[in-house]
């Protein structure tokens, strides 16, 4: 299968080095639109990691600047990193691939993306040194801030966690959202909401690392304000980890009730495994034993789910049906079906 990748790989580059004139430019993208096809067709034909990860490197290095660039670079870090185990590879891979890029634009959107991959890679210094230089020239965004605080958590670097969600807090306002979004059409309202969202999520961070560095009390005001503001699913769940976070500070200041019910709406609702491991052992804890927690995860979720308002559809005859009257019985949406 290797072999065969890079002889498609050769054959294309070759188009391109024999090509010359006004049709080189369509025999370039024909060349790398035949070379990616190469990968799809792995992925439709669920090949091994292994063979994804040779044709990507292979496609990268005979053309290092195309449209597949970003996407592909992530692949490496998915399989040579999350997979594999090696990290320092796929830095060192990614880096190789930028220094051969020329285009400004694809340059510009992989060094914001560069702050993510070496936070998941575990490399620190250079993700803050991407950082600061962002930083420098001014064009550091809420999202590449969030994405440091983000990995800083997973390091468990709560000081980091919190200089940079200070840093951040300027950008979380409305006009910065729609300076950062310029093509967003968006009400007044709705940038007001996502300005409200970031500082939500900047909350929720720096409760958590003022949890872990021991201001319980203080951690649940900043959880409780920042359920005031930060946006919310469509069946009520607040975003990013807030009630999973909140759960475990009431857990570490011993309040096992209040921690069950905060980790109860992703747990039962959501079906978020963490949150379930965490409300089963907090139950547990509550009440000596696991016996009986089915019932009451089961009366539990009842109490929380969020209502339906009714409506009214048609059913497989035709038959117009009111969702109030079907209220208790198991019931089928066929949300897919043409029309």
């Amino acid at each position: 299968m290797r072999a065969g990748i890079l002889c498609v790989l050769m054959a294309a580059s070759l188009a391109i080095l024999g090509c010359g004139g006004d049709g080189g430019d369509e025999s370039s993208q024909a060349a790398i639109d035949q070379a990616y096809e190469v990968i799809d067709e792995l992925y439709d034909n669920e090949a091994s990691d292994e063979a994804k990860l040779a044709a990507t490197v292979e496609f990268l290095e005979a053309y290092p600047e195309s449209e597949h660039t970003i996407g592909l670079v992530g692949d490496i870090f998915y399989f040579k990193g999350e997979q594999a185990g090696d990290w320092d590879g796929a830095v060192e891979f990614a880096e190789r691939i930028r220094s051969e890029l020329m285009d400004p634009e694809i340059a510009a959107d992989f060094d914001q993306r560069l702050i993510s991959w070496y936070g998941r890679a575990g490399a620190k210094a250079k993700m803050l040194s991407m950082a600061d230089r962002f930083e420098q020239e001014g064009t550091i965004r809420f999202g590449d801030y969030f994405n440091v605080i983000e990995h800083a958590v997973s390091m468990e670097d709560w000081a980091l966690v919190r200089e940079y969600c200070a840093k951040a807090e300027p950008k979380a306002n409305a006009a910065t959202w729609r300076a950062e979004w310029p093509d967003i059409e968006a009400t007044d309202e709705r940038a007001e909401e996502a300005g409200l969202n970031r500082q939500g999520m900047l909350l929720v961070k720096d409760s958590w690392a003022r949890t872990n560095l021991g201001d319980i009390d203080g951690s649940l005001d900043g959880f409780a304000s920042a359920d005031e503001i930060i946006e919310r699913s469509f069946v009520g769940i607040p975003g990013y980890d807030l009630n999973i976070y909140w759960g475990r500070a009431f857990m570490m200041k011993g309040d096992v009730e209040g921690a069950m019910e905060k980790f109860a709406p992703d747990a039962l609702i959501v079906g978020d495994d963490d949150a379930a491991a965490a409300l089963r052992k907090a139950y547990a804890m509550a009440n000596g034993s696991e016996d009986g927690y089915a019932t009451w995860s089961c009366r539990k979720r009842l109490a929380i789910a969020k209502k339906v308002d009714d409506f009214e559809l048609p059913d497989s005859s035709g038959a117009r049906q009111r969702f109030d009257v079907l209220r208790g019985e198991a019931t089928l949406l066929n949300i897919w079906s043409s029309t």
